[in-house]
């Protein structure tokens, strides 16, 4: 499990990812707003640096009959 925390001072980014909206009945962020930048700029960084990351598997004890 991975978890991405954002420091109360980045107030531009908190702001763009909470008013994000996208266009209805889509999965397109509406760019009219102009707060769409941010994410995008921070999914890139998230992807460059975890998206090869493998999950760790967890190794259950064997059970012998």
């Amino acid at each position: 499990l991975r978890h991405l925390y954002v420091d109360a001072r980045c107030k531009e980014t908190i702001k763009c990812l909470e008013q994000l909206c996208y266009k209805e009945g889509t999965n397109q962020p509406d760019k009219d707003s102009g707060l769409d930048h941010v994410p995008d700029a921070l999914g890139y960084y998230i992807y460059t640096q975890f998206a090869y990351l493998p999950a760790k598997r967890m190794q259950l004890p064997h059970m012998g009959r």
